[in-house]
């Protein structure tokens, strides 16, 4: 079967035949397979003291060539940026009606169908299947432990950073590279196993209430979550409330990827006036008033914005417990148990954690544009977490 390109095609289609307006494929050049590299460097020493061992790793890993079917990067008929800007029609007034190859529509005016202007016009979207996604990790792990008579301690710290394509450009995928929604910048954990010493000696009754108690617990802290990555499109849905504003050309068009970029495959992005970490106030993450809406054709803000995080997270578990030998075969336990037994609370944003309003930018039908009204943006109105203890008692037999 002889194969055809898509312009041969589009050459070939006959008035009145209708063409489906998108399709996919593959390509018989892309002969990739996903790959991911793993690699990782550890030095070991054991400490003259307290019997322990420090370790130092450095752990990473990359995959490149994972499998795009119709994701970012896949549509082969994409309209260039700023294509729309000078073609005569209000760029966002999209209507694919009566639209001729040439651009122009009936009446010989002026055809406003961004496709128009696309290498195949007869098609809108072309998702091609590629091996184009790529992504890494690389971190700093390091450990102490020590294992020794009645203590079992160990600490281990991890500074990391995961990457990959997160941004939504159609048109070059260099600029869709940033932190991933679950990169965590800092990671702590410390857990013990203590057996107490013995307080009583020569007293039976007394040694079997008093001596042979254990402690054990866990505490972990993690740096906040990426607010940017797991926000509403990636920008905290700053394109949903800018009803009032318009864009500065010749006919005061409606906020959009057209008016904006020129095209649809570029999404619109708040634009960062100063930095949103700084100039906070209580309990505050981010300066709602740092972000801007574009409304100048061809000044849109980065495709990913920078990583900012929320709040770190921080717990502590804390158990006690004993056994009470009968026998050789029967025992009893009782064991204490503190969950966050130090009563630390959580700050937490309202509504679904970091999906809520107090992440969402707003610059409302005000008109204003560059005035973000959203006076809880950023901040964690609430607390989160409780102590919770809870006793058992066990019978082993």
């Amino acid at each position: 079967m002889n194969s055809l390109t898509i312009a041969q095609i589009q050459a070939a289609n006959k008035p009145g035949l209708t063409l489906p307006f998108s399709t996919g494929g593959v390509s018989r050049s892309d002969d990739q397979s996903p790959l991911t590299t793993s690699y990782s460097f550890t030095i070991s020493q054991r400490l003259p003291f307290f019997s322990s061992l420090l370790e130092a790793s450095y752990v990473g890993n990359q995959s490149k060539y994972g499998l795009n079917q119709n994701g970012v990067g896949t549509n082969i008929n994409v309209v260039p940026f700023g294509t729309l800007f000078n073609k005569g029609f209000n760029p966002s007034n999209q209507n694919s009606n009566n639209c001729g190859p040439n651009g122009m529509g009936s009446g010989n005016q002026p055809c406003p169908s961004e496709y128009t202007f696309a290498p195949y016009p007869t098609y809108q979207a072309i998702n091609i299947a590629n091996h184009n996604i790529y992504s890494n990790y690389n971190a700093l792990q390091i450990s102490w432990v020590r294992q020794k008579g009645n203590y079992d301690i160990a600490f281990n710290y991890t500074y990391s950073k995961a990457l990959g394509l997160v941004g939504g450009n159609q048109l070059d995928l260099t600029y869709d590279y940033g932190a991933e929604p679950f990169d965590r910048r800092h990671l702590f954990n410390a857990a013990y196993s203590i057996e107490l010493p013995k307080m009583v000696h020569n007293n039976k009754v007394a040694e079997g209430v008093v001596n042979g108690w254990q402690i054990s617990g866990i505490t972990s802290v993690q740096s906040g979550v990426n607010l940017t990555g797991n926000s509403n499109g990636g920008n905290f849905n700053a394109t949903a409330n800018i009803s009032g504003l318009t864009v500065q050309n010749a006919y005061s068009s409606s906020i959009s990827t057209y008016s904006i970029n020129g095209t649809d495959q570029i999404e619109v992005m708040p634009m960062l006036t100063c930095d949103p970490r700084k100039n906070l106030g209580k309990n505050q993450f981010l300066n709602g008033s740092c972000f801007a809406i574009p409304t100048v054709p061809g000044q849109n803000g980065p495709t990913v914005l920078p990583e900012f995080f929320g709040p770190w997270f921080w717990t502590s578990d804390l158990s006690l417990f004993k056994n009470f030998q009968m026998n050789e075969r029967k025992k009893f336990q009782f064991r204490f148990s503190a969950y966050n037994f130090m009563n630390h609370p959580l700050w937490s944003f309202s509504g679904i954690g970091v999906g809520s309003s107090d992440l969402n930018l707003n610059f409302g039908p005000s008109g204003t544009g560059q005035t973000q009204t959203n006076s809880g943006f950023g901040v964690t109105p609430i607390k989160i977490g409780n102590r919770i203890i809870q006793l058992s008692l066990k019978f082993y037999f």
